[in-house]
């Protein structure tokens, strides 16, 4: 009889130490003999998984109840992305909770950029970083609704954690969690509410030829210099436009509207002497555009921009500062400035919010110099990376440019601090070499191809607006000392004399970049950065040669403005006022000088006339500047005739032949005259 001999098993399972060492487990509980001997309190004997029969309901319920966490998890995310926070795709509730890690929890600030640190040293030897214990997917905020946010994720985790056996019996108390469809949503007047979109919806579209030309216009002297937008994107939704305008969102087209203004504007051909080239799509578009927008996007932040540059062209000095400040608000609200927010999106969507952002800071810093304000961003609030040549070259954008104007820009705000700040002291002079240094700094860094502008401009004129920028802060940054050379004669020393050489040779160089240009076929008359450097060199090229120098660029500026001014540029003909102002001064003060010139005269003869009889009854009297004073009555004629563009200022195109001087001038003169200067082009009453 054969015997069956049946294998025994195991009555004990292993712990999971014995397990790893391969030695005996004794299997007692809760600590095994080896686990015991060698002092290890955390025996653990793992669990064996068991087959368990489980009802197809049950499984379909579970199913269910999975889908509609995941649901609610999508709805979260949506309404985290509306605060500015954005997730990766499946990230779990643990990940972002922005409360989980605590104060005391381990810092996951990103790494700063090098290049960043290095610039903004002369700022603030600061950068922008996350709080410690809140990662990057949840940026530090002060807000309420970033704190209840963080809060409801921490409560729903807890929730979900502690009812996971009774997933189909909660719904009542999610429900009172979360508001069903939009979670985590505040209430508000929407933007549709506070515009009647059927009143402007009737508005005719220019032909497609036409928009298509305007639309290149803009990205022609955009494109390679800002990349503020993709011009095969624009080009498809122009496209779908023409096809259907009923079904377009207002915010977009305000935004095709305002980019046909500036073309238009750019383009600068309209009928009539009175029309303002882009008015009419300019307008149409602020009745599309409702700002500030409650939810904004991108596109939101170029249209402020747009408007902006429009407005500049109109001289609506205080209109472009606030919409330049809108812009940077809004590019804030979406988080742009933190590199935290975009570090989790595409790769070419980082790339646009960069270009976009740096834009808007580089408007607004210039801007803000213009008025003699301060900025609307703050640079140690910033951490995003500065444009460089690693950045995308499609549509025509080249970093370069970008990456040399954000630069530029940071050095504008060393400028105003020093120069023009609160607490800027006493020490104007060394401020001012402090800040010429910094722009050396930054002229020094520039790439060999952008430190030269070529004598014939060619493909684009982004090198010229970077020289012409550069030197309009140079003469920005040293102007305020040759005021107060000139207000203050005597004790000049070397220092002194090089800052004026450079604020002179600055006004040169642009006059001189104005004119290639203008050779070039790349002037705009309606522009306004050759309106605005044209006169502040304009200005500083008269006190150079009342002071006894010798400029042909002189009347060069001269005859650039005036031809602004014809064509319609706002800002030429409001500079052309101050110009005739400035002529007329200068010949009343000749004219004061003749006349006491011919009292002496009178005096000496007189005197002769009793000492002895004179050879000659008829006092010699210099008539050689009698041409200029003929056309007093024209100074003094009515403001009509004064805003005329079509007068010619033939004192200043001649002034160096009239051989007229700071020397020549009373007191009184040489004071209106430093009054006038100051308050012209710049706001520096505090001088």
């Amino acid at each position: 009889m054969q015997t069956h001999l049946k294998v025994r098993k195991r009555a004990k399972v292993a712990c999971t130490r014995c397990s790893a060492h391969k030695i005996k487990c004794s299997g007692e509980r809760p600590i095994c003999r080896s686990c015991s001997i060698s002092n290890n309190d955390a025996c653990f004997y793992p669990t064996k998984a068991r087959k368990i029969t489980v009802l197809d309901t049950d499984i379909q319920k579970m199913q269910e109840r999975i889908q509609e966490l995941e649901n609610e998890c999508k709805q979260l995310r949506q309404a985290a992305r509306s605060d500015g926070i954005e997730f990766l795709e499946g990230t779990s509730v643990e990940t972002v909770d922005g409360l989980e890690n605590g104060i005391g929890g381990r810092n996951n600030s990103p790494a700063s950029n090098d290049g960043i640190q290095h610039l903004l040293s002369t700022h603030k030897e600061h950068l922008g970083s996350v709080a410690p214990g809140i990662g990057p997917e949840m940026p530090g905020n002060s807000s309420c609704r970033i704190f209840v946010d963080a809060l409801q994720w921490h409560l729903t985790k807890n929730y979900i954690t502690s009812n996971r056996s009774n997933y189909t019996t909660e719904q009542d108390n999610k429900d009172d969690l979360f508001t069903k469809g939009h979670p985590l949503r505040h209430i508000y007047v929407d933007d549709k509410a506070l515009g009647e979109e059927q009143s402007v919806r009737m508005f005719i579209l220019p032909q497609k030829t036409y928009g298509l030309k305007l639309v290149h216009k803009v990205f022609k002297f955009f494109a390679r210099e800002y990349g503020i937008f993709s011009i095969t994107e624009f080009e498809a939704r122009l496209e779908d436009t023409y096809k259907d305008i009923q079904s377009q969102n207002a915010n977009w087209l305000a935004y095709l509207l305002i980019t046909f203004a500036v073309g238009e504007q750019y383009l600068g051909k309209v009928e009539g002497h009175q029309k303002i080239p882009g008015m009419e799509f300019f307008l149409t578009a602020l009745k599309f555009f409702h700002e500030p927008i409650e939810e904004p996007n991108l596109d939101t932040v170029r249209t402020l921009l747009l408007i902006a540059f429009y407005s500049q062209g109109l001289n609506r000095r205080n209109s472009v500062f606030a919409y330049t400040g809108l812009a940077i608000s809004t590019a804030i609200i979406l988080g742009i400035h933190r590199q935290a927010v975009n570090s989790r999106l595409p790769k070419p969507e980082q790339e646009a919010r960069k270009k976009l952002w740096w834009t808007a800071c580089l408007m607004d810093s210039l801007w803000a110099s213009r008025l003699g304000l301060p900025p609307h961003f703050n640079v140690s609030d910033i951490d995003i990376e500065l444009p460089d040549s690693s950045m995308s070259s499609e549509d025509g954008f080249v970093p370069k440019y970008l990456t040399a104007n954000t630069r530029l820009a940071l050095c504008v705000g060393t400028v105003m601090k020093e120069v023009y700040g609160v607490s800027r002291g006493n020490d104007l002079l060394p401020n001012i070499l402090s800040s010429l240094e910094c722009l050396d700094s930054f002229f020094t860094g520039l790439p060999p191809d952008l430190k030269i502008v070529p004598e014939k401009i060619k493909e684009n004129r982004s090198t010229a607006n970077l020289h012409l920028r550069y030197n309009q802060i140079i003469i920005v940054a040293t102007r305020p000392l040759y005021l107060l050379l000139l207000k203050k004669c005597d004790g000049n020393t070397i220092e002194m004399e090089n800052v004026r050489r450079r604020c002179v040779n600055a006004a040169v160089s642009n006059i001189k970049i104005l004119s290639n240009l203008w050779n070039s076929g790349w002037f705009s008359a309606y522009g306004f950065l050759e309106a605005q450097c044209c006169f502040s060199a304009l200005l500083i090229l008269v006190m150079a040669t009342l002071d006894g120098g010798s400029f042909p660029e002189l009347s060069i500026a001269v005859s650039l403005n005036t031809y602004m001014c014809e064509k319609g540029n706002i800002t030429a003909m409001d500079n052309h006022c101050r110009l005739k102002e400035l002529d007329g001064m200068l010949l009343r003060a000749e004219r004061d000088r003749k006349q006491k010139v011919q009292s002496a005269l009178k005096i000496q003869s007189l005197e002769a006339e009793i000492g002895e009889a004179p050879k000659d009854k008829h006092a010699t009297t210099p008539d050689d500047r009698s041409q200029y004073l003929s056309k007093d009555k024209s100074v003094q004629s009515s403001e009509s005739d004064q805003a005329s563009c079509a007068s010619n200022l033939a004192y200043l195109v001649d002034l160096e032949s009239s051989g007229t001087g700071f020397e020549q001038f009373s007191p009184e003169t040489l004071y209106n005259l430093s009054v006038n200067f100051q308050n012209w082009d710049t706001n520096t009453d505090f001088l």
